[in-house]
């Protein structure tokens, strides 16, 4: 199906939508409004706002709503006071009243009115309006605000879904912040947790260091100690050594004296 670009952002399909994304699409249906696929969306086409109210025709003025008709295509004129209302206006009051709505002449139906051209159609197509939407400024005849007005109610259908679009992405990282957050929490509690339990075995390994080290201490001592009474032990053994050699030196001497003493009486007695 052949495609046109309109506004640059959006296309208009085969099936008369308008291709907003790929899940997003528009199409204008009667009454001057239009539709979207999703939700059923209706974006209604605003009428248009004369540039200058007095040099306005009011016999172009609609006088059920007020309003200049979207289009020639939307106006129908009554065939009693020739005057134009907006052809869902002038249909409801047939429905209602069956009658003009301005001069009260019965109409029997909708085919009773004429749609506007030649001179008429001209006419009301050559009148200056504006946009009524806020924020558009556009500004141009009536024949070319039905087109305007269609493009400009897609823009405000688009920057409308670029909002809802922002809004749910900033819902989506509201929520994926608060899972961050609680991910966070969890594994913050985990570090505290084992941080915890690593200063207590730190303390515990610093309290083993530190009994170690006391029993180092005690360990040198005790070998400072041995080696001291070893030494002592070693200078007594030594004092022992000489004291026995001197008591066996003191012993053998006397009993080579008593030894000496007992052989000299028994040689008196022999002579």
């Amino acid at each position: 199906a052949e495609q046109s670009q309109i506004s640059g952002t959006c296309r208009l399909s085969s099936l008369g939508y308008l291709a907003l994304s790929n899940d997003v699409h528009a199409r204008i249906v009667p009454n001057g409004a239009m539709e979207t696929n999703r939700n059923n969306a209706i974006l209604p086409l605003l009428p248009p706002s004369p540039r200058d109210v007095a040099t306005t025709p009011q016999d172009f003025v609609c006088a059920v709503c007020f309003e200049l008709p979207l289009s020639a295509r939307e106006a129908l004129l009554t065939p009693c006071c020739q005057h134009v209302f907006c052809e869902k206006c002038l249909v409801a009051a047939i429905r209602t009243s069956h009658a003009c709505p301005l001069d009260r002449k019965p109409i029997a139906s909708r085919e009773e009115a004429k749609p506007l051209d030649g001179l008429s159609r001209r006419v009301f197509e050559s009148i200056p309006v504006v946009c009524a939407r806020d924020g558009c400024g556009w500004e141009g005849c009536l024949g070319s605000y039905h087109a305007h007005a269609e493009d400009c109610a897609l823009r405000a259908l688009v920057s409308d879904k670029s909002k809802l679009d922002l809004a749910q992405m900033l819902r989506r990282a509201e929520r994926d912040l608060e899972e961050k957050t609680c991910q966070y929490e969890r594994v913050k509690g985990c570090l505290d947790r084992l941080g915890d339990r690593i200063a207590e075995e730190i303390e515990e390994k610093a309290e083993v260091l530190d009994n170690y080290e006391k029993l180092q201490r005690q360990v040198t001592c005790f070998r400072e100690a041995m080696v001291e009474a070893m030494v002592k032990n070693e200078k007594k053994v030594a004092d022992l050594e000489r004291e026995k050699a001197e008591l066996l030196a003191m012993l053998g001497s006397v009993m080579k004296g008593d030894h000496i003493c007992g052989a000299q009486p028994a040689k008196r007695k022999k002579t």
